[in-house]
């Protein structure tokens, strides 16, 4: 028998921290800006240090039963991520708590490295016992459907960010030392391997406007193999490394480019238009942007005008790309204001998660 309900109507689940994921923080926001109790679990290693998968897991699904047989039960659970929905349905099937799984990601069995074993193995039964079930794109929607043969409700819900206010410069340029007439091209995101961050250091040695700046974690190794490179090609000066930044907005309306490349290895970066936070900021932030040549980047990229898609990936092709934004000016200007408008008008969460927001309500009432 499942304890009584408890007073928070909500749990979200989170393994990292909220704010690393953008769309779970907006969409955690806008259920708290709607009236509901909620919590949000943040588990990770950093939460519970001295627990490692899947000593971790077992641990944290453990607190959990307690906590909620002690409190009762969340009228529903918002699961984001593999690990979480894997959490998730193990509290479904000792307490019966129903859940929502967002899939941010979408993975293949080859992919999969230890623990990660263990939580692909329960993806089947992890979704499928959501009562519903949210992803960033329809191709991905279909993919899982497939694959799983799911028939639960699902939506789509694109990642963009929150409606934001009209571009505005600030001062970091200045602390940056860029000079006012160079061009700042930006990468804000995750560091990783398969984001063609290479082919934009090599690009700035034949663009010496340009100033290529990368924002987001990185592993100490990759980001060392980065700077090298861009010691060898001598570009060191004109590629700028912050790091983690507390404010992504300060630092895109400092920008005048943004890039967004994905080198389609792994799985889930075959499907990556509505699905990539970066590519939505860009638009909010009214910076054109250069991307894959891939049809979901071609729909809202050259349909909508508002930047350049790569037909190939190379270093020469990207450093085409930016000599023709260096003297088509006015085009640039175009491009930002169509950015700006399909923010404006379709790509912000306000609008996007209007279909999820009932669905959450009935879920919630039902389970009252």
């Amino acid at each position: 028998m499942s304890p009584s309900p408890s007073a928070t109507q909500i749990v979200v689940l989170r393994y990292n921290r909220l704010e690393h994921l953008p769309p779970a923080l907006y969409q955690t926001q806008l259920l708290i800006e709607n009236g509901y109790s909620l919590s949000v679990f943040e588990y990770g290693p950093k939460n519970f240090p001295h627990r490692k998968a899947p000593f971790l897991f077992g641990t944290v699904l453990w607190h959990l039963i307690r906590r909620f047989k002690k409190e009762g039960c969340p009228r529903l659970i918002i699961a984001h991520g593999i690990h979480e929905q894997t959490l998730a349905f193990y509290l479904w099937f000792f307490l019966r708590i129903p859940y929502v799984v967002d899939v941010h990601e979408v993975y293949a069995k080859s992919e999969m490295r230890g623990f990660h074993r263990f939580l692909f193995a329960h993806e089947k039964k992890a979704l499928g016992k959501a009562r519903l079930l949210v992803f960033p794109e329809s191709k991905r929607r279909r993919l899982y459907e497939k694959r799983y043969n799911l028939t639960q409700p699902a939506l789509t819900v694109f990642n963009c960010p929150r409606l934001q206010p009209e571009r505005r410069r600030n001062t970091l340029r200045q602390t940056w030392g860029i000079d006012p007439h160079q061009y700042v091209l930006l990468y804000l995101g995750g560091v990783g391997r398969f984001n063609g961050l290479e082919l934009a250091i090599r690009a700035l040695k034949e663009k010496e406007r340009f100033v290529f700046v990368i924002a987001g974690w990185a592993e100490t190794s990759y980001l060392a193999a980065l700077k090298n490179l861009a010691r060898q090609e001598g570009v060191a000066e004109r590629t700028l490394f912050l790091g983690e930044v507390k404010d992504r907005w300060e630092v895109l309306r400092a920008c005048d480019f943004g890039y967004c490349v994905y080198e389609p290895i792994p799985l889930r970066l075959r499907f990556a238009a509505t699905a990539s936070n970066k590519l939505m900021e860009y638009f909010a932030a009214g910076l054109p942007v250069l991307c894959n040549a891939k049809p979901d980047f071609r729909l809202w990229v050259e349909k909508e005008n508002t930047g350049q898609c790569l037909n190939v990936l190379d270093s020469r092709q990207v450093s085409c790309a930016l000599s023709w934004w260096e003297q088509n000016p006015r085009e640039v200007a175009r491009q930002s204001a169509n950015a700006r408008a399909l923010h404006r008008t379709e790509l912000h969460y306000e609008r996007q998660w209007r279909p999820l927001r009932e669905s959450i309500k009935s879920l919630v009432l039902s389970a009252t």
